[in-house]
């Protein structure tokens, strides 16, 4: 652990964090914890997390919520420089001791990250930063997107039941007609609701795509709504007793989350699954009527 933040004090910031969390009005205090996490953004956010909230377990999370949030428009800075940090780690596999085992630590690492994205974005909210901060905040936002994608695929490949390198290598062959998943019954209550489908029925009734529609299926397919369709692929990945199934999934999975974010409403498995939605939302109308 200590490797992280040799370049920081230890003893001396762990009395600052103590006096920051302590005394909360305290604003010297204050003033001295955030000229840290800017002049040393790697040691002083590691040392914060991986040491003092994780290791140590001074604070707890609502803590540290509570005491970094409002601070978010003031370093900002710091946090992008420490989130290239933070998945140089997961890349590369490094584990830091914990006291309550692998699971927990892997728990409270993920809970780092997505605190580390909810200040960037409580700081792009803030009128105190200024324009040009906005569009470097939005950049990381982006680059942590891409970042995620490329840790869930490098988690995925470790754990295949089959070989990769065959299934990449015939991408096409097991990619035709994979579109077919999308009827897999594992994926019904992941299917559109019909209010949401309401401001494009007609167009779905008539089987058109159109610009106005393709834009509304673009906001439509969030990122709650991929990560619903990626467990999905995933259980059926490594629990269908069907390997062929197994393999299109994979190649659905590869092709969904490697090209652009909008490329999902034109993916042939995303058309039939949009088409599965309207259906199945049709036939539970026409059930309701007959009763």
């Amino acid at each position: 652990m200590t490797k992280v933040c040799q370049q920081l004090p230890d003893k001396e910031f762990d009395k600052l964090l103590d006096q920051f969390f302590q005394e909360p009005d305290n604003q010297i205090v204050e003033a001295k914890v955030k000229a840290q996490l800017l002049r040393f953004p790697n040691n002083a956010f590691s040392y914060l997390f991986f040491n003092y909230f994780m290791l140590q377990g001074k604070v707890n999370q609502y803590q540290l919520e509570k005491r970094l949030f409002p601070l978010a428009h003031d370093v900002y800075l710091g946090i992008m420089i420490f989130i290239n940090r933070l998945y140089s780690i997961e890349l590369n596999q490094l584990n830091f001791e914990s006291l309550d085992g692998e699971e927990a630590e892997n728990i409270r690492f993920q809970y780092v990250k997505r605190f580390s994205r909810a200040m960037l974005l409580k700081a792009l909210g803030s009128e105190k930063v200024p324009l040009t901060g906005k569009n470097r905040i939005k950049k990381t936002l982006e680059k942590m997107l891409t970042m995620y994608k490329v840790v869930q695929a490098n988690k995925l490949k470790e754990r295949l039941p089959f070989d990769n390198e065959e299934v990449l290598g015939q991408l096409n062959r097991y990619l035709n007609g994979a579109d077919v998943l999308a009827d897999a019954p594992e994926f019904i209550t992941t299917y559109f609701s019909s209010q949401e489908l309401e401001p494009i029925i007609e167009h779905l009734r008539m089987r058109k795509i159109n610009a106005f529609s393709r834009r509304y299926l673009e906001r439509l397919i969030d990122e709650n709504k991929k990560k619903q369709i990626n467990r999905v692929l995933q259980k059926i990945i490594f629990e269908q007793p069907e390997i062929n199934h197994a393999k299109k999934a994979y190649v659905i999975y590869i092709t969904l989350n490697n090209g652009a974010d909008n490329s999902w409403v034109d993916h042939p498995f995303m058309r039939r699954f949009i088409l599965n939605s309207y259906l199945e939302n049709a036939v539970e109308e026409l059930e309701a009527k007959g009763k």
